[in-house]
């Protein structure tokens, strides 16, 4: 069985969570970081795989550079290899980076509905490409989104990569830029849909774990 890793997003809130699921199921006012892949991670450790799903740093008070850090550190005191690794939104520059940096860890890499940057590119500039001020879903001016992103990415040529579009989801435009980049460099990429929101890990859990079994199959 593929060890899987899987990297949040931004750092939803328990109350836009328990919006979605229609119950109270966190205190309000929390922030879930790695929790967010809770429901998801029962069902893929039910069916076998070694999950882990850690909480990345402050986005406001850290960088890019360090949540890459911190994942590649995770990884190597956890002994992990063989990798499917698994970025949400934002967590897609932060996946790409770890794979530049240790590519022969990385089995896989799966973007749910998730950012692919260029070099050269933080989050907000991708926003802007997809016609999204950045003010208008996020708050102030985060370190970690206004970082460019200075890998190379031809280190993740030869590693198999898969792309969700959520077809529900307000994320969609970056969804479709990040496709139109695909389709210019489709080597070793799959693509996806998934009828769901941005969140799917709260919307539908099952659907997305069987989702992801499915590729990691593939």
């Amino acid at each position: 069985m593929a060890t899987i890793l899987l990297i949040h997003g931004g750092n939803v809130s328990s109350d836009t969570w328990n919006g979605i699921v229609g119950c109270n199921e966190f205190p309000s006012k929390m922030r879930l970081g790695g929790r967010v892949w809770d429901r998801v991670a029962l069902i893929l450790r039910q069916h076998g795989y070694r999950v882990y799903a850690p909480t990345l740093l402050d986005e406001y008070a850290n960088d890019l550079s360090q949540h890459i850090i911190q994942a590649v550190e995770y990884i190597e005191e956890n002994h992990l290899s063989n990798i499917c690794l698994v970025g949400h939104s934002y967590a897609g520059m932060v996946i790409s980076g770890v794979a530049a940096k240790i590519s022969s860890k990385i089995r896989q890499l799966v973007y749910l509905d998730a950012a692919f940057p260029l070099s050269g590119e933080s989050l907000f500039d991708l926003l802007n490409s997809a016609g999204i001020a950045p003010s208008s879903i996020i708050e102030g001016q985060p370190k970690a989104y206004t970082q460019v992103f200075d890998f190379d990415l031809q280190k993740l040529d030869a590693i198999d990569k898969s792309y969700i579009f959520c077809t529900q989801s307000e994320f969609k435009s970056v969804a479709v830029l990040v496709r139109d980049r695909i389709k210019r460099n489709p080597s070793h990429w799959r693509c996806y849909n998934l009828d769901a929101s941005h969140l799917p890990q709260a919307e539908k859990p099952t659907l997305l774990a069987n989702l992801l079994e499915k590729i990691i199959a593939s």
